[in-house]
């Protein structure tokens, strides 16, 4: 793959993950699924109460779909695209787990 090719994968992911993400941010916004803030926390923080968490499964499902559109799917991409998939959804579960408790401690160790 030269680097015209790679060039234009990447202006496609980026414009699918565009596109999905701003047509997931006003169903998130509508589901309240957006971020809790401490109230111990400092004031300039609670502007950003409210803010949609798991915005990175669009950007995961626009990878996939330019992946599998233009089969670009190799042992070493589907190795990356294994990793890249098992830590977004690390970090579902973490805004998931967020949103559902109501509080801001997610996953835990």
């Amino acid at each position: 793959m030269d680097i015209v090719q790679l060039l234009l994968l990447l202006v496609m992911a980026f414009m699918l993950s565009t596109v999905a993400t701003s047509l997931a941010i006003p169903i998130l916004q509508r589901k309240h699924a957006g971020q809790n803030i401490r109230e111990e926390g400092p004031e300039s923080h609670m502007s950003k109460s409210g803010t949609p968490s798991m915005g990175g499964v669009a950007i995961i499902a626009a990878t996939l779909v330019t992946i599998l559109a233009t089969k670009q799917l190799t042992m070493t991409t589907g190795i990356l695209v294994f990793g890249f998939v098992v830590f977004g959804a690390i970090g579902f579960a973490d805004d998931y787990l967020k949103i559902i408790r109501r509080n801001n401690l997610g996953l835990r160790t």
